[in-house]
């Protein structure tokens, strides 16, 4: 991704989300600290995973993205 980083890039794809279309984000990165989970979050990724990455915490994290209780529409 030249020019741009995986926070520009995830604010610009959630700007451009097409009404009706969810898409789904999993933000790898070696960046540890508290802070950068809490910038991941805020600009637009549903799970932020570290690395090195366990494949059993890979796996939950897809499997909590594919959940459709989690991401079912509110009722009014």
């Amino acid at each position: 991704m030249p020019g741009t980083d995986g926070y520009a890039l995830i604010r610009e794809l959630r700007k451009r989300t097409v009404a009706g279309v969810e898409l789904r984000a999993i933000a790898v990165t070696a960046q540890a600290r508290v802070e950068d989970k809490q910038r991941g979050l805020a600009a637009g990724y549903d799970e932020f995973l570290v690395k090195p990455i366990q494949p059993r915490d890979a796996l939950a994290a897809v499997q909590r993205q594919l959940d459709p209780a989690k991401h079912a529409p509110a009722l009014p």
